[in-house]
Parts: structure tokens; C-alpha cells; sequence
């Protein structure tokens, strides 16, 4: 019934469970490179966070829909004090509360070569990172726009 499960023994890194009821689809489809959300049979609601019934019409039936990880930053926070023993080495990182294009908030970590330019109304794209074998995770990262891109490439020249 838990998002995460509790850190094993040899490991102190807590691990999204796969085989959750009802949240282990959407880390089925993290691992696969897929950001998926329920979505209502009746209505067509989105359903963030999973729920047994849609928030909308109250109804339980619901499939699962592939989202774009794109959207727009809402919020930043950067960490510099560990909360949870296994991502005290990771410090500081940086958590954003994303809205997604497709109408859902989400919260994910910020790349951290982008730490130090973050900052809301930010444009993101999702990237799934590999964070260990078999664990994968979604991250954001900065949208680069072609003229910045073009203006830093004709400083360099």
C-alpha cells in the first residue's frame, strides 16, 4: 500500500515497490523509460496520485495513459540536509514540483548540473536515469533554447 518500500539491509536508498497494487504501474513504466498515469474509464480524468476512485465522478475503473515528462517548473527546493540516510552522499540536490503539459503536478528531482540555474517558470524535460541496475528514476532537466544555445556557441567562437 506504501509508494516506496522501506530500505533493505544492504541498502539504505529507499526503492519505489514494482509490484504495489496501485502504485507499481507507474514505476513499471518509469523503469521502462514511460511516465504513466491513471486515467478514468468513465470520465477521462487523470488520477495523480494514484487513487482507488477518480477524484472526478468517483468511479474505481481505470487504465493507465503514457504522458509526455514536459512541463513547466512551479516550485524548487534544494536540500542540503539529508531527510533520509540514503541520500545523504547526494548532497545538495534539488527536488520541483513540475506542472505537467498534460495537466498534472508532478515532484521529481532537478539534474544536478542544472542546481544552480533552477528556478521557477523554468521550461523541463524528463530524463529516466539509471540510478543503479534495475533502478530507474525520473529526473528533470533544463529545456535549452536554440538562441541561448546559439548566443553560448558564438561567445565560445
Amino acid at each position: 500500500m506504501s509508494q516506496l518500500s522501506q530500505p533493505s539491509a544492504d541498502a539504505a536508498r529507499p526503492r519505489p515497490d514494482l509490484d504495489d497494487p496501485l502504485w507499481g504501474p507507474h514505476w513499471r513504466g518509469i523503469r521502462e523509460h514511460e511516465l504513466r498515469f491513471q486515467q478514468c474509464d468513465a470520465c477521462g480524468t487523470l488520477r495523480w496520485p494514484p487513487a482507488p476512485l477518480c477524484p472526478n465522478c468517483l468511479e474505481p475503473a481505470h487504465g493507465w495513459t503514457a504522458c509526455q515528462p514536459e512541463g513547466t517548473i512551479w516550485s524548487v527546493a534544494i536540500y542540503e540536509h539529508a531527510y533520509h540516510p540514503g541520500f545523504r552522499a547526494q548532497l545538495p540536490y534539488g527536488v520541483v514540483l513540475v506542472g505537467l503539459d498534460c495537466g498534472i503536478n508532478y515532484i521529481s528531482r532537478i539534474c544536478p548540473d542544472d542546481l544552480d540555474r533552477v528556478a521557477p517558470d523554468q521550461r523541463v524535460t524528463g530524463v529516466f536515469v539509471e540510478v543503479e541496475p534495475g533502478l530507474v528514476l525520473l529526473e528533470f532537466e533544463l529545456v535549452r533554447s536554440s538562441s541561448a544555445d546559439g548566443a553560448a556557441n558564438k561567445d565560445q567562437a
